[in-house]
Formats: C-alpha cells, structure tokens, sequence
C-alpha cells in the first residue's frame, strides 16, 4: 500500500526535529467523518488527524499515515507495518491481550440509528425478531450485539462504517448500531435526514467507549504520547482541535 505522509495546511505538528525512528499511524483506510477522511489528492482530514499531528508534535515524534484496512489494522500492527493505530478504536479486555493502549483521548456512546417514524425498542424481543441490524465487523458493537441478542435478532456485519450506513439508506437493514461520533456527519448530511438516532445504549456492561491509540505491547513509545497527550490537553490545544467538529466535550472525563 502506498505511503502517504499527514497532510494538513499548516503542517503544525510535524515541523518538529527529525527523529532517528518514523512513526507509521496506522487509519482506516476508509472514511468515518469527522474523525478522519482521505481526499482525493491523498491528504487525511478529521478530527483524529489533527489530534495526532498535535500530540506527536508535542511528544517530538515524527509521524507520517499509512492506511490500513480496518479488518487488518491490528495484524499490521503486530507485523509492524504501521507503528500506532490512530482509528476510533475502542480499549476493550479483548484487544488488550493483544495490543497495548495510550490513555484515552475520547470518549463514545453506541447508537442505534434508524428511520425517524420507525418504532423500535432494544429491549422488546418481539420487535428485535423481526428487525435485521447492520455493525461493522471486528468492533466492539459487533462483540455488544452478539452477546445481548445472543441468536434472538438477525444481524448483518459490514467491513467499513460507509457500507454500512449505504445499505442504511437503501433499506437493506433496519437498523444499524454504530459510534456516535463517528454518525454525527451522516446524521447531519442529506442522506441521513430521514434518520435519526432512536436510542443510546444504556447498558452498564456496555458503558461508553473509551479510545485509545493502540501499539505493540511493550513499546516505549506509548508513554512518549501519552505525555504528549497531556500536554495539548493542559495548553488547550485538544479543544481548539475538538471545537471545530463537535458542539460538546468529546473527551468525555474529568481532567486532570
């Protein structure tokens, strides 16, 4: 796969000192708006993208993207073909026998969407058998479903978070379970005006989700971003970052 170096406008972060060892950012290659999306002239834009320009800034690390399909971003990983995972990805037990995680830069509620008149109930069995969900295959959503409907509702898995929310509009499922961040621009597009989000996962064994960037265990480098982390935190550059996409705290925590 080609290797695209992080372009943004000002290119702020990346103007720090070259280093020894680059850092390949391993993304999902496809788009999940306003987190991140890759334009037709190769740069990435979203909100992940400049968390991760400031933090690396911030931290003297010198990082360039490599995008990765999502259902092989932790094999490349592992296989060290990228060097961190910078995509919505959910600090779960599962993937920490795997994979060892930053401390959170945001935090997620899991949403059910589906049709504005559409009357559903999560928890009403009847309604579930007869209501066929859409998630992306290898989330933590997908782990959520399954465990809760365990066989009593027909649920239909998709690679990418933009197929998914397609066979939305086409009426090929119902209803899809998906992050709220990452459903805030279909929400707000033309698209998704006839949809809306029917409900929020209330579940204590499924509070809302908290991402992290994820390395291979043992690597020195985590610790390098978490301190970086801290720093746009406590300067206010996470919120001047955070300010342009959402009209509420994404980080979701107390800070301190």
């Amino acid at each position: 796969m080609k290797k695209t170096a992080l372009t943004l406008a000002a290119m702020l972060a990346f103007a720090a000192p070259a280093m020894a060892q680059q850092l390949k950012v391993g993304m999902d290659s496809a788009p999940y708006k306003p987190m991140s999306w890759q334009e037709a002239d190769g740069s990435f834009h979203g909100f992940e993208v400049e968390l991760v320009t400031a933090v690396c800034a911030a931290a003297a690390l010198d990082c360039v993207i490599e995008p990765v399909a999502w259902n092989g971003i932790i094999p490349a990983l592992e296989t060290k073909k990228i060097d961190m995972i910078i995509a919505s990805m959910s600090i779960t037990p599962k993937r920490l026998e795997v994979v060892d995680f930053s401390d959170p830069y945001y935090s997620s509620n899991a949403i059910y969407i589906g049709q504005k008149d559409m009357k559903f109930d999560p928890n009403d069995a009847d309604i579930m058998k007869s209501t066929l969900l859409g998630v992306q295959t290898g989330s933590a959503h997908e782990e959520y479903l399954n465990r809760k409907f365990d066989g009593q509702a027909e649920i239909k898995v998709y690679q990418a978070q933009d197929e998914l929310l397609a066979d939305l509009v086409a009426g090929r499922v119902d209803v899809v379970l998906a992050g709220r961040m990452g459903s805030l621009a279909f929400l707000g597009s033309a698209d998704g005006a006839g949809f809306k989000a029917l409900a929020v996962v209330e579940d204590e064994t499924y509070p809302p989700l908290s991402i992290g960037a994820a390395f291979r265990k043992g690597d020195e480098n985590i610790e390098k971003f978490n301190t970086g982390l801290k720093a746009i935190l406590d300067n206010g550059t996470y919120d001047e970052i955070a300010d342009k996409y959402f009209d509420f705290d994404i980080y979701g925590k107390p800070r301190g």
